[in-house]
Order: C-alpha cells, then sequence, then structure tokens
C-alpha cells in the first residue's frame, strides 16, 4: 500500500485524529463498497453509503467537515438519498467533524444520539507483548472461503450476533477476498485445533485497525483474546505502521489497556429509524 503511515513521532495530534477517524469510517463503508447492490459515496465534505438493508448499522454518513455555506442544506442534502428510500441511517461524528455543534445541528434534523463510541490507540513500538496464551492455541490467516466460512461461524458464537447481521459482515468480506495486497486481513484462533476466536485487521489512513475480536464463551479467561488481538498488531507492525486503533467492548477493555491501549477520542453515533 502507498498511504502515509502514522507515528506519534511525526505526525499532529490532529493528524492522528483525522487518521483514526477514517479508519473506523472505514470499517464499515465496506458495506457500502462491496455488497451487491452498495453504493459508496466519497464528497469533498462527506462520506456516505448505502446497502438497502434495515438497519442504520449498514447504511450511513462519515467523515462530515463542513466548513462553509449552509451547513442545514448540507446535512439535508445528505439525508435525502435514505428518506427517499425509507432507510434507517446512522450519522458518526467524529473528532474531525465540522462544524463543532455538528451533533446538535443532526438532532434538529430528526436524529437522535444512540451511542458513544470510545476509540483506544496503541504504539505498535510500546505494545506490553508477554501474554500468557494456552500452548495449544494456533492463529492463521483467513486465505479462502473456507476459512471465511469457519471465521463467520466463530465470529457470530462468539458474538452472540443474530444470523441475519452476520451474514451481512460475511458477505462483505467474501465480496472484498483475501490476499496481501489488500487492506483487510482476518485471524482464526485455534485451541487443539478447534475454531474458538477470531479477529480482523483494517490497514487504512495511515494506521492499523483492530475489528471483530471475539471468542467462544467456552475458551474465555485463557489469554485467547488478547493474543488474537497481538496477531494483527504484530503484523501491522511489520507492515511499517506504528499506531494501531480500536473501539473495545466491555468485556475486551482490561485486555485492551494491559497490551498497552489507551483511551483517545470518542464518536458520536446519531441515527433515525423508519
Amino acid at each position: 500500500m502507498s498511504e502515509r503511515r502514522r507515528s506519534f513521532a511525526e505526525d499532529s495530534p490532529e493528524t492522528i485524529l483525522a487518521a483514526i477517524d477514517a479508519n473506523m469510517a472505514g470499517e464499515v463503508a465496506a458495506f457500502g463498497r462491496y455488497l451487491p447492490g452498495g453504493e459508496f459515496h466519497e464528497e469533498a465534505e462527506a462520506c456516505w453509503y448505502l446497502t438497502g438493508l434495515p438497519s442504520s448499522l449498514f447504511n450511513g454518513v462519515q467523515l462530515a467537515r463542513f466548513t462553509e455555506g449552509d451547513i442545514d442544506t448540507k446535512i439535508e442534502r445528505l439525508l435525502q438519498p435514505f428518506r427517499e428510500r425509507h432507510l434507517p441511517v446512522s450519522w458518526s461524528v467524529g473528532p474531525s467533524s465540522r462544524p463543532a455543534e455538528l451533533g446538535v445541528r443532526l438532532e434538529a434534523h430528526g436524529l437522535e444520539p444512540v451511542h458513544i463510541q470510545t476509540c483506544m490507540v496503541a504504539d505498535l513500538h510500546a505494545l506490553n507483548e508477554p501474554v500468557e496464551a494456552p500452548p495449544n492455541l494456533r492463529i492463521s490467516v483467513v486465505e479462502n472461503q473456507e476459512m471465511l466460512r469457519t471465521y463467520a461461524n466463530v465470529s457470530m458464537r462468539g458474538f452472540d450476533a443474530p444470523e441475519a447481521e452476520n451474514k451481512v459482515y460475511y458477505d462483505t468480506y467474501a465480496a472484498i477476498g483475501s490476499g496481501d495486497d489488500l487492506p483487510w486481513r482476518h485471524y482464526i484462533g485455534w485451541l487443539d485445533e478447534q475454531p474458538v476466536a477470531v479477529s480482523s485487521l483494517l490497514l487504512h489512513a495511515g494506521v492499523a485497525g483492530i475489528y471483530g475480536v471475539a471468542t467462544v464463551p467456552a475458551a474465555r479467561r485463557q489469554g485467547i483474546g488478547a493474543a488474537m488481538t497481538l496477531a494483527p498488531l504484530h503484523e501491522a507492525r511489520a507492515r511499517g505502521y506504528a499506531i494501531a486503533t480500536l473501539s473495545p467492548s466491555d468485556m475486551g477493555l482490561r485486555i485492551y489497556q494491559r497490551i498497552g491501549f489507551r483511551e483517545y477520542c470518542q464518536i458520536h453515533i446519531y441515527a433515525f429509524e423508519t
């Protein structure tokens, strides 16, 4: 990849915040980019995607940076495609969103605050890497559709996710494909050669994003989640990346803190349902 890798030593906090914002946006924008029938639009002041699916997770506006002009008119123009198709929509207001009062403006247009997403960062050259994981744990990279199906099955069990929602992720990742030259990488953890854990890596906007870390209930509390996080971090570092980001669940927060992640910023999610 030709993108410039971000680092704490060379980049300003504002640049790093924008990169984290872009990586988080890239994770969900994949639905619009790759799902059959999906749309992804990148404009001068915002990005938006839609899939036609009846969930605000799969239809959204990202990276809105309005600098001048009639802000309310711009907001309504971006919402129009979703309103016309009677689709729910989410709108992410991150650290690089503008203007500062964008959330208030969105509420005036009928969106409601539904979630605050905490973003954590880690210096890939200062990780706390000693992790006690089972000696019979093997981690492999997903290389084909059969492995991706295994990944999806473990992910659904680990997150206790609805089957329909899990299938959207599988269809998206299947459309992206696998290969060393692609921004997405997926991992499976095998305990005694049984698949028990998964994680994903998104190399985008100069930082390494960690997503989808999950362990099936029967294999938890053995250090597997930490090992599944470190595996993509090690690959990202080997590829020249210096900064990693993720959004923790309550269950995973302490694991990430032990590895070396710290809270860095927040993304506020607004949405309306049809």
